[in-house]
């Protein structure tokens, strides 16, 4: 990375960085000649994590001319440096300015003004030595960065003039960016925005991640329902990011443990790669400090690389240590012995990402080469067009010969609109077997985010992808603490200095981690490296290091690994995970003691780390003795009682009294293990136990972790557990994408500070005050007077602002139609109710509630006049966004219903535009962005049953939401239930402004138990719809699985778990008053005005100020 100022003498201009004033400013560039001094500051671009430090007060000043902090550059100077780009820091050919190059350069132009103060930031921490909190996160959903990178930094304006002038526009050149694919849900997209929050608030921090080459999946939906392909983001590169060289850790897999000199442990032999740094930049909104992104890439070192070997022929043994280091050791083959020929790395590695996706781990037999011919790349090809040339002698492919392979599905060509290449990855599922000479495995840890873990393989990588970010996030926190600590390195500190949060259970391994590297490579005893991880001291917060925030509790969540494949991959974290296993059991006997043994063995039950395996030998030698002599006391009272009769008993009473004495003999078992069950490690028991702070994400949520997900736990150190209810960056979810809606929120309550203080929100909920006669002062009101409705009425009922909020929301309707249209080839109506549900697909998401709600609302529309259609029906555009993961068969079952339910209806010539049914594919950050500002109403509707309590649990299933948020924020009104920040959410917006409808938790359990003995009837409109969709009125696809899953009484897949029919009449009454209320458009807006106002609460900043203030304990560093 180039130093800054950069000075190009040998060409015909010195450029000059913009982030110096220059005498005059209007110049970027400037002739051989010109008049140009000022007083130089030496600015060195350089690795944070570098050993060298910046110092803040170099040689030089800079002059009041050259000030960075008054200078803003201006539209000329921008555009000199978006040219200055396109040129010098190429990646395209130099003889066009189109859109992609025209991004390219335009990020690398405000990149340069972001390395400014991002290494500013660093330098000013690593000088003060400030505590400092790390956000571990296996997802980081960013979504676009350039337009709030240029937002932040109050250049929207100047960008947007600078490339006019370039013959480009602003929002255009933006589209050109794709997503980062570093994420699937909520959790990334959560995390990103604490990431903008923290920067915005200048709180010390940083987010470790890892660099998914693909990402999860692009999804397209086809007549067949979602396919997925390979989403290959980086394949342009990516401007944001800066690779670090200089900053690479070891990680190491398998191997052996043994003990050195003075029992000290260290860990042998395995498979070793290499963690490297990648950067990006995070800015602040109108402050200096930007913070870091660090997301991990793995390679492997070149002396792996057996030279040798390849130079005597044998390539497959060469590459093979580098093969088995970077990638899981077994293999198989995709599906039924199926092997795809590939040509170069190119398709190789996309090919790669679908079999990752697909859980599939590859065997691949590799000719000396391979290579394609007779190809043409203009249209798709098939199979029948690979020719595979092998230049060794002719063999059996598969008992095809060597030459042309006689398959005839379409396996590769052209994106649609395009010049980019896609695999079809559901053909590749007809690939046949090809011979298993020299093969390897071929799985790369940052290829995928969650790779299918049903196979061993699966698991092994998600294990290794885990322990991969926390090995390396935890050696490099280490490192900058010793940096920063110098001379004076105290480990005793550490906690005061450092703060860790885990994002859920996926960086559960950064305990024992921490404990190992502290342990085996820095000296330190058990008892210290304990202290330091999570130990209680005093009851004083501060001296601990890790917490733990829990987002639900579904059990996909509550990971669970096997103890066989950790003690294989991860040999020393299990011995250590087992003394954290024993500190934990020492802890309960101490709360409970030994008095109630039936209590105790419950307790260890159910709140031990390990699952299913023997008590530590000291604890279970001493249960047994205390059964032993509980034993003792009952046969000896029971002596002293026979003693004291005066009867002699029977041989009856002789017989049953002997058999009562053998019982009471026996010892029970202390908790042993059972053979027919698997051996596990509970990840989120280890979270709380080796955490210091526990949080949920809602308070609803958080009541349910205390009260039932971790009650045993919250029993015994209630002070660990608390509620920090999630929120989201107002800068990206409101500010920067719906511009036009953020001037009227401007306007009306008097300035911009709502951006970062959201609480001025509730300015547009408050009472306006008439100063004179008639005349009404609308503006920030202060005063505290009890007004009534009727005299003094809400902002919200003034007709200007409800006038301006309908034409922002129409403005955005617009752009959404125009999209929609774009992306499905569907015409909607921007008149109509847009209503949205998107999501991850999920059964308890409910996608299948809503559309079997749409499908009821179709079929009674198809049963009236047209005039009836139109007095008893508010037209409505249902839309639909979401992935479903790959091996979940009933998610994408749905997803095709959808689809079906859509073809038809948007079809039907009686209906036109009183219903349209659109299913928007690859749902992301950037779709979002579109589609919430146009928003009118929005659907959370997930179900209150919960999977993890098997048995009548009043839990909800969804912890919090963040979607919701940002709907609210934008003015959409809610339809849903009360799960999750739904709760909240109602309360802040108001009851009349929220749709409620469905069970709730105190009903769940009567509910289920209804179900479970056969009572419940269905109603019937349920029935009538379900047998409308088995008439085949949307298509020949069979839904008899999708209709099953709603009926019976018990059963895998039965029964209707999520209690959709339950649900639906109350879901469909409660669309009636969605109905009435829509029809009433100044109602409507009054409750979209009242949305935005009770949305102030659920600010991402307000939780980071919590979770800097009640966990991290942190406190802002505002840059000199």
């Amino acid at each position: 990375m180039a130093s800054l100022p950069f000075s190009a003498t040998s060409f015909h201009s010195t450029f000059i960085c913009f982030n110096y004033k220059a005498r005059n400013p209007n110049l970027f560039f400037l002739k051989k000649g010109s008049s140009f001094t000022f007083s130089r500051r030496k600015f060195i671009i350089k690795s944070v994590a570098s050993d060298q430090r910046q110092d803040l007060k170099e040689e030089g000043q800079i002059t009041e001319e050259a000030s960075l902090d008054t200078f803003v550059p201006d539209s000329a100077s921008i555009a000199s440096s978006i040219k200055y780009h396109s040129e010098f820091t190429p990646s395209f050919a130099p003889d066009h300015f189109e859109l992609p190059k025209a991004f390219k350069a335009t990020a690398e132009s405000v990149r340069d003004s972001l390395i400014i103060n991002w290494n500013a930031t660093y330098a000013y921490y690593e000088k003060i030595n400030v505590k400092q909190a790390y956000y571990l996160s296996m997802e980081y959903l960013q979504g676009r960065a350039l337009l709030n990178a240029i937002g932040n930094l109050e250049l929207t304006g100047a960008y947007a003039e600078a490339l006019k002038k370039l013959g480009h526009n602003l929002e255009d050149v933006a589209r050109e960016e794709p997503d980062a694919a570093l994420g699937n849900g909520g959790l990334g997209r959560l995390a990103s925005c604490f990431l903008d929050s923290l920067a915005t608030l200048n709180y010390p921090a940083w987010g470790y991640g890892l660099r998914y080459k693909y990402g999860l999946f692009k999804q397209y939906i086809t007549k067949d329902g979602q396919e997925e392909v390979a989403e290959n983001w980086l394949e342009m590169g990516n401007p944001w990011e800066i690779v670090r060289n200089d900053v690479s850790y070891p990680v190491k897999f398998y191997g052996e443990v043994i003990s050195g000199p003075e029992g000290i442990k260290e860990w042998v032999g395995g498979e070793d790669i290499t963690a490297v740094a990648y950067d990006a930049p995070i800015p602040g909104y109108k402050t200096k400090t930007t913070i870091n992104l660090r997301l991990w890439s793995t390679k492997v070192a070149p002396e792996k690389f057996d030279l040798s070997a390849f130079n005597a022929g044998d390539h497959a043994k060469a590459y093979s240590a580098m093969k088995n280091a970077e990638k899981p050791r077994s293999s198989c083959s995709l599906g039924r012995n199926r092997t795809m020929i590939l040509c170069d790395d190119r398709d190789l590695e996309l090919w790669l990402a679908y079999c990752l996706y697909r859980n599939s781990v590859v065997t691949l037999s590799m000719p000396t080469s391979m290579e394609l011919s007779s190809l043409d790349t203009s249209k798709p090809f098939n199979l029948s067009h690979l020719k595979v040339h092998l230049p060794f002698k002719e063999r059996s492919l598969g008992g095809i010969k060597g030459g042309q392979i006689p398959v005839s599905t379409v396996i590769w060509g052209r994106c649609p609109n395009s010049s980019r290449y896609m695999l079809n990855l559901s053909a590749l599922n007809h690939i046949f077997n090809l011979p298993s000479e020299n093969m390897f495995t071929l799985l790369k840890i940052c290829y995928i985010l969650y790779p299918g873990d049903e196979s061993l393989e699966g698991k092994t990588l998600r294990l290794k992808q885990q322990y991969t970010l926390c090995s390396a996030s935890l050696q490099d926190i280490i490192a900058r603490y010793e940096r920063r600590s110098g001379e004076f390195l105290n480990w005793e500190i550490f906690p005061e200095k450092v703060a860790v949060q885990m994002n859920d259970t996926h960086p559960t391994l950064c305990i024992p981690e921490l404990i190992r590297i502290l342990i085996d490579v820095k000296g330190l005893s058990w008892e210290q490296a304990w202290n330091i991880t999570q130990s209680y001291i005093n009851g004083d917060l501060s001296t601990r290091t890790v917490a733990y925030t829990n987002h639900t509790v579904l059990p996909e969540a509550l990971e669970k690994w096997s103890l066989e494949l950790m003690e294989k991959l991860l040999p020393r974290h299990v011995e250590i995970i087992k003394m954290i296993d024993e500190e934990l059991v020492q802890t309960i006997i101490d709360e409970y003691g030994t008095e109630d043994l039936d209590l105790l063995q419950e307790k260890l039950k159910q709140m031990r780390i390990l699952d299913n395996i023997e008590l530590p030998e000291s604890v279970a030698e001493m249960i047994a003795k205390l059964e032993k002599s509980s034993v003792e006391a009952i046969e000896s009272t029971e002596e002293d009682d026979v003693s004291d009769e005066e009867t002699e008993p029977t041989a009856e009473e002789d017989e049953l009294e002997e058999e009562e004495i053998e019982e009471k003999n026996e010892v029970p078992p202390i908790i042993e293990p059972d053979p027919k069950l698997p051996k596990l490690v509970r990840m989120a028991n280890l979270c709380v136990a080796g955490g210091y702070a526990v949080n949920g994400v809602a308070e609803i949520h958080s009541e349910i972790v205390k009260n039932e997900v971790f009650n045993d736990f919250y029993e015994m150190w209630p002070e660990k557990f608390q509620n920090k209810t999630n929120g989201v960056t107002p800068r990206r979810w409101i500010r920067f994408c719906n511009p036009d809606l953020s001037k009227i929120i401007t306007k009306w309550t008097g300035s911009e500070d709502w951006v970062v203080n959201t609480e001025k929100l509730v300015t547009l909920r408050k009472k306006v005050f008439a100063k004179k006669g008639n005349d009404v002062h609308f503006g920030p009101v202060i005063f505290s007077f009890s007004w009534t409705d009727e005299h003094y009425p809400q902002f919200a009922y003034n007709e200007d602002l409800q006038s301006e909020w309908r034409e922002a929301k129409r403005r955005n309707k617009v752009k959404v139609a125009s999209f929609l249209r774009e992306k499905t080839g569907y015409i909607v109506n921007p008149d109509a109710m847009f209503d949205v549900q998107v999501k991850r697909i999920h059964e308890y998401k409910r996608q299948l509630l809503n559309i079997m709600g749409i499908v009821y609302r179709y079929k009674k529309m198809k049963e009236v006049s047209h005039e009836e259609r139109k007095s008893s029906f508010a037209p409505r555009v249902c839309i639909f966004g979401g992935k479903a993961f790959a091996t979940y068969v009933q998610a994408k079952r749905i997803v095709k219903f959808i689809t079906d339910v859509g073809a038809t209806v948007n079809h039907d010539p009686e209906i036109g535009d009183l219903l349209k049914v659109v299913f928007v594919p690859d749902y992301n950050v950037s779709v979002a962005e579109m589609l919430i500002p146009g928003s009118e109403l929005s659907q959370h509707i997930s179900s209150l049953a919960n999977t993890l309590f098997q048995l009548f649990s009043t839990a909800g299933m969804e912890a919090s939401g963040t979607s919701n948020m940002k709907f609210a924020m934008n003015g959409c009104i809610l339809i849903g239930t009360l799960d999750g920040a739904n709760v909240e959410i109602r309360q802040e917006v108001g009851e009349d402004n929220f749709f409620l409808f469905g069970a709730e938790a105190h009903e769940i359990a009567g509910l289920r138990k209804e179900r479970a003995e056969g009572k419940f009837v269905p109603d019937p409109r349920f029935e009538e719809v379900k047998s409308y969709v088995r008439s085949g009125v949307f298509g020949p696809y069979n839904y008899e699985e999708l209709m099953g899953s709603l009926e019976g009484n018990e059963g895998y897949g039965r029964a209707d778990y999520f209690l959709v029919g339950k649900d639906f009449p109350s879901y469909i009454e409660c669309q009636d008053k969605v109905d009435e209320a829509y029809r009433d458009q100044k109602r409507w807006t009054k409750m979209s005005i009242l949305n935005t106002a009770g949305s102030y609460k659920f600010s991402s900043d307000r939780t980071i100020h919590e979770y800097a203030r009640d966990i991290w304990r942190i406190d802002p560093v505002v840059l000199p």
